[in-house]
C-alpha cells in the first residue's frame, strides 16, 4: 500500500473515515487514511496515523517508508534517520531508507556519510540518478574532485539532459585546472537548459578569471537579458568596464546596480571612481561622503577623498584623511608614504621622517620613500644614512633615482 494512488484524496479520507467508524483499528483503513492525509499536505496527522499503524505492527514497511518522506517533506532529519534505521534493518536496500539516510548526512554536513549511503544506493539501483549526483556532490563538497567528477558523470549517463549535473561538473573542473573540460561542461548544461542562469554565469565568471574580458563582458550582458535584476552580473559587467577605462559605460552600470540595491559601498566606491575618470570629481566626492554617512569608517572612502584632495592639491585636507585613515588601522606602505608626504609639504620634518621609516617598514624597497627620507637625512647632516637610502633606491628603480638626481655629468 506504500504505492497507494489516490486521485481523488478528499473523496477517499472521506470513505476511509466511513469505514474506520464501523472498525476503529482497520489497518487497510488507517493506512488509506493517513496516504489521503497525506496526499491533501496534512503531514502532522498522517505520521500520527502512521505511528498508530507501527504500534500494533512495528515492521510495517509501507508506514516506515511514509514517515520517512514526510520527514523528508517537513525537513525534520531527525525524524527521517529515526524511520530510516529501522526500514534499513528491515530491508537493507530499501530505496527509500537509503535516500533518507543520505539526506540526514547532508543536513548534518556529514559528506563522508552521505558519500556512504549514496554509494549503497547506487549499489542497490544503479541508475538513482539523485544517488549518483549526490554522491558527486559530497565528494565535492570534500574535496574530492576526481571522485566527483566520475560520479557526476555517471548521473549525467542516467540524464542525459541534467544542465545542473554538467554545470557541477563544469564548476569540479575548474577545480583541477581543466579549463576546457569545465567550458565544455558548461556549454552542454547551457544545451540542456537555455534558460538556466548558473552555466551562463560560470562561463563569464571563467573568462574572466581566464583574462578574456572582453568576451565576459559579453557573456555578463548575456546573464543580464535573462535576469535584468542579476545586480551581481551588473557589478562584474562595470567593474570590467571601468578596467579597460569605458568609464561612462561603468556609470551605466554601477548606477544600474545602486537601482536594485541601494546599500551597496562597492557599487558606489566603484562609480565614484568611473566618474573620477571622466572629470566629475564633485559628483565622485558626494559620492564618498554618501559611503562615509553609511559608515564614518568606511576605508574605500576615506582613500577615495584622499586621493580626490591630492588631484586638487588640497594637501591640508589630503593630510587629515590619510591621518585618519592611519588611525582606523590603514597601515600600508603607500597611505604611510603618502602621509609623510603631507607632512614635509607641511614643514613637519620629523613627523614626515618617522612615517617615510614606517612606510619602509612595511615595503622596504619603496623608491619614493627612500629618495624622501634620504633628502630629509641629508639635510640633517646625516650623509652615511642618506647615502644608504639613495643607494638601496637606485637598486629598487634605477630610472626613478636617476631622474631625481638628474643625469650624470662627464
Amino acid at each position: 500500500m506504500s504505492h497507494l494512488r489516490l486521485e481523488d484524496p478528499k473523496s477517499a479520507l472521506f470513505s476511509f473515515e466511513r469505514c474506520l467508524e464501523l472498525s476503529p483499528d482497520h489497518e487497510d483503513a488507517l493506512f488509506g487514511k493517513a496516504a489521503a492525509l497525506q496526499s491533501l499536505g496534512h503531514m502532522d496527522d498522517a505520521a500520527k496515523l502512521y505511528q498508530r499503524i507501527l504500534d500494533h505492527d512495528p515492521e510495517s514497511e509501507e508506514s516506515l517508508s511514509n514517515l520517512i518522506l514526510i520527514g523528508m517533506s517537513k525537513e525534520d532529519f531527525d525524524m527521517v534517520r529515526e524511520y530510516a534505521e529501522r526500514l534499513l534493518e528491515l530491508h537493507p536496500e530499501s530505496t527509500v531508507a537509503l535516500e533518507g539516510l543520505a539526506a540526514w548526512a547532508s543536513a548534518a554536513g556529514e559528506h563522508a556519510l552521505t558519500a556512504k549511503f549514496c554509494t549503497l544506493l547506487v549499489s542497490a539501483v544503479p541508475g538513482h540518478f539523485e544517488g549518483w549526483f549526490n554522491l558527486a556532490l559530497s565528494h565535492q563538497k570534500s574535496g574530492r574532485w576526481q571522485q566527483a567528477i566520475e560520479a557526476y558523470e555517471e548521473a549525467i549517463k542516467q540524464r542525459t539532459q541534467s544542465s545542473e549535473a554538467y554545470t557541477n561538473l563544469g564548476i569540479v573542473r575548474e577545480q583541477i585546472g581543466d579549463l576546457h573540460g569545465a567550458r565544455t561542461a558548461y556549454d552542454r548544461a547551457i544545451q540542456a537548459n537555455p534558460e538556466a542562469l548558473a552555466p551562463l554565469w560560470n562561463v563569464a565568471l571563467l573568462l574572466e578569471h581566464s583574462k578574456q574580458n572582453e568576451e565576459a563582458e559579453r557573456w555578463y550582458k548575456m546573464v543580464l537579458e535573462k535576469a535584468p535584476k542579476e545586480e551581481e552580473a551588473r557589478f562584474r559587467l562595470g567593474y570590467l568596464r571601468l578596467q579597460r577605462e569605458d568609464f561612462r559605460g561603468a556609470i551605466e552600470a554601477f548606477e544600474g546596480c545602486l537601482r536594485y540595491r541601494q546599500q551597496w559601498p562597492e557599487a558606489y566606491a566603484n562609480l565614484a571612481l568611473a566618474y573620477t575618470g571622466i572629470g566629475d570629481r564633485d559628483r565622485a566626492e558626494r559620492l564618498y561622503e554618501k559611503m562615509l554617512e553609511g559608515d564614518p569608517k568606511s576605508m574605500d572612502a576615506l582613500r577615495g577623498l584622499a586621493s580626490l584632495a591630492i588631484q586638487a592639491s588640497d594637501f591640508d585636507t589630503a593630510l587629515e584623511l590619510h591621518v585618519r585613515l592611519i588611525d582606523l588601522g590603514e597601515r600600508t606602505a603607500e597611505v604611510l608614504y603618502n602621509a609623510g608626504l603631507m607632512y614635509e609639504k607641511a614643514g613637519q620634518i620629523d613627523k614626515a621622517v618617522r612615517l617615510y621609516k614606517d612606510a619602509l617598514a612595511q615595503k622596504s624597497d619603496m623608491p619614493e620613500a627612500l629618495l624622501n627620507l634620504g633628502r630629509n637625512l641629508e639635510a640633517a647632516g646625516k650623509s652615511d644614512e642618506a647615502r644608504n637610502c639613495w643607494s638601496k633606491a637606485l637598486e629598487a628603480e634605477p630610472a626613478l633615482a636617476q631622474g631625481y638626481f638628474g643625469p650624470a655629468i662627464d
